[in-house]
């Protein structure tokens, strides 16, 4: 699982770019609930009727429901207890409760996949604030619904924090509730993805005691073979409640060991992002920099470090990092694309801001140049890497034949 989250925040951080303010170690969600509304143009509850087949065997069934409430309704047609067809087949029995909404393509309404409710999910769903009121009254409303007994309902609530802004979620920490927050995170119940996510609230609303709690958490190494899903937010709400003290720990326990098993390295890289992106207060970036430098030591995450020491333009680490050309993994074409990105970008930054690295960008120079002189095919490898140019279609393709 490593290997395949290395490469993803690889790729994804290959141009350099900036961190989306997206709420911090939650994972990519589908859209809300409220989000989903807001872009419809109805919305129904609706019981299951029946399939209707198709009128040949290549022609899909469509399903038939029967409207019990109009939620939406921006055609002016839905009626209750009037029957709904969709194009479209959804298995059910009769009676079988859905929630459907559509949206409008000239005369044809283009409805989504019916969503099983309950009597509690509906009401939860009338009961969506609109996503255009202030985040912190819609957060609000949703941090109620964190961890309720019906999963419909508890997925879209996190869905929403996912999708929050930090500090929107920081806004609300005294009203975060300290005591769930470590219920939630003891319980086997608790989905592993979302421990993370409740380990950084812990961090904004705790203190010292929860601080050694949390490090309790993922003090131990894991066990052989096994890789621990959102330690690094634990990582970064034990950060936020130590600061510098506790990150000084991490760092002697968890980064510098020879031994530091490779799941907790990876943690602690994304902890070293949380804390350069959204809480540059707990420790500063010259230190977070030179934790970054001592991850670029080890082979399987020097690519990570190299990404994000370039995007945080931190420049002391050239030699480090251009030091890695023809070393594994730094031996091949691809990889060593990174590497030219990184001395560009350094040049870049040196014009940018008027040789105030000029040391780091006469190093980076130097490289570019000896590696097009010394390596021309190398060289031209990693241009065809760095910017693909289209195949030139020949004229002669389209003539017709003579």
């Amino acid at each position: 699982m490593i290997s395949v989250c290395r490469n993803l925040f690889a790729l994804g951080l290959l141009c350099w770019t900036t961190i989306a303010a997206a709420c911090p170690f939650c994972p990519p969600s589908t859209p809300p609930l409220a989000e989903q509304l807001a872009e419809s143009d109805c919305a129904v509850r609706a019981t299951w009727v029946r399939l209707i087949p198709g009128p040949s065997d290549d022609d899909a069934p469509q399903t038939e429901f029967k409207i019990t409430d109009v939620v939406l309704d921006r055609t002016g047609k839905l009626k209750k207890d009037a029957l709904l067809t969709v194009n479209f087949e959804r298995q059910g029995s009769p009676g079988d409760v859905f929630f459907l909404t559509g949206k409008v393509n000239q005369e044809f309404t283009q409805w989504g996949q019916p969503l099983p409710v309950t009597e509690e999910s509906f009401a939860y769903i009338r009961a969506l604030p609109s996503p255009e009121k202030p985040s912190g009254e819609r957060l609000r409303f949703f941090l109620r619904f964190l961890e309720f007994h019906e999963l419909l309902i508890s997925n879209d609530a996190f869905a929403e924090f996912a999708r929050a802004k930090y500090e929107d979620v920081v806004a609300l920490q005294t009203e975060l509730p300290r005591d769930k927050l470590r219920k939630w995170l003891n319980s086997a119940e608790t989905d592993p993805v979302r421990r993370g996510f409740y380990g950084m609230l812990l961090g904004l609303c705790g203190d010292k005691t929860d601080a050694e709690w949390l490090w309790a958490r993922f003090a131990d190494p894991p066990a052989p073979g096994k890789d621990r899903i959102s330690v690094d937010g634990m990582m970064g709400g034990y950060l936020l409640l130590t600061r510098e003290a506790g990150f000084q720990r991490l760092l002697q326990t968890k980064l510098l060991p020879a031994n530091a098993a490779d799941s907790d390295v990876y943690a602690v890289v994304n902890a070293l992002r949380f804390l350069w992106e959204y809480a540059p207060d707990c420790v500063s970036h010259e230190h977070v920099a030179i934790a970054m430098q001592v991850v670029l030591q080890r082979p399987q995450f020097a690519e990570l470090a190299i990404v994000d020491l370039a995007r945080w333009k931190a420049w002391d680490a050239t030699e480090d990092v251009l030091a890695w050309m023809g070393r594994t993994p730094f031996d091949v074409p691809v990889t060593q694309s990174k590497l030219v990105q990184f001395a560009r970008e350094c040049i870049k930054d040196a014009k940018a801001s008027k040789n105030e690295n000029a040391v780091a960008a006469g190093l980076s120079q130097s490289f570019l140049d000896r590696l097009q002189r010394e390596q021309p095919d190398t060289w031209q490898a990693i241009e065809r890497i760095i910017n693909p140019r289209q195949r030139k279609v020949s004229a002669d393709v389209f003539d017709s034949p003579k």
